[in-house]
């Protein structure tokens, strides 16, 4: 199953991750509803308490059935030692790639992600979903901002059972086949772009938020003032791009080796 963007598509979307990374960050993360965890102490001393008895009479009582055995030197059953055989049905070990390395991510698609993979495979309208997103990440960009994105036609011909299918095998390849080297980031853009392909194909169905990406990219943006620039020049993508940066700032080094 192939990614959907190239590198270049890919470092524009890290670059504007990065420009406006302090205004993506969630608030409240850490807010009411924090973490449950269960109180083990106490359960633990009653069950001891109420244990106490049963725990001395274990302690001093006498196994005349066993003591039997051994003074009449009948043989007791022995244990079994030997090693289980635990080499059969192994499933072989997933090998995570760097995403340039197409024959390494599509051997793990494979094996990490058959499944999804497979129910993409068996959906003509999957398989063509993600190869017409391919095309449309090398077409040219319309300049009317209005117009309708070639994103949202390929979106519209899947419909959303291929579509749900298509971010199921994308899902996957993020969270079992891609790793990056710390400090990567065009490598840690695709794999938060991967994690977050739903909200990246919402960006990529809507024309204003494709051109504010396009603007990223050709200027390089890496600082709030950039960012803004090019997202003032297409007002109505902003919220659409917000919903995949706010998204991929969680995972942003979920790769990481």
């Amino acid at each position: 199953m192939k990614r959907i963007l190239a590198t270049a598509a890919y470092a524009a979307m890290v670059s504007a991750a990065l420009a406006l990374g302090a205004c993506t960050t969630s608030s409240g993360s850490s807010g009411g509803g924090g973490t449950t965890t269960t109180d083990t102490a106490a359960t633990a001393t009653g069950d001891a308490t109420g244990d106490t008895g049963a725990a001395k009479a274990d302690a001093t009582a006498t196994d005349t059935g066993t003591a039997g055995d051994a003074s009449t030197g009948a043989e007791l059953p022995k244990s079994d030692t030997s090693t289980p055989d635990t080499t059969k049905d192994t499933a072989p070990p997933v090998q995570k790639c760097s995403p340039k390395d197409q024959a390494c991510m599509n051997g793990c698609s494979q094996t990490a992600c058959g499944k999804e993979s497979g129910a993409c495979l068996k959906d003509p309208k999957c398989t063509k979903l993600s190869s017409c997103l391919q095309a449309c990440d090398k077409a040219e960009l319309p300049t009317d901002p209005t117009a309708t994105a070639c994103g949202k036609k390929c979106l519209d011909d899947a419909g959303d059972t291929a579509a749900k299918a298509f971010y199921a095998g994308q899902v996957c390849l993020g969270k079992k086949c891609i790793m990056c080297k710390k400090g990567d980031q065009e490598c840690q853009g695709m794999c938060a772009s991967q994690l977050c392909i739903k909200q990246l194909a919402a960006c990529l169905a809507d024309t204003s938020c494709t051109l504010i990406l396009d603007c990223f990219g050709k200027n390089k943006c890496k600082d709030q003032a950039c960012a803004q620039t090019c997202m003032g020049k297409y007002p109505a993508g902003q919220a659409t791009l917000m919903g995949f940066l706010q998204c991929g700032q969680d995972p942003l080094n979920a790769c990481d080796e």
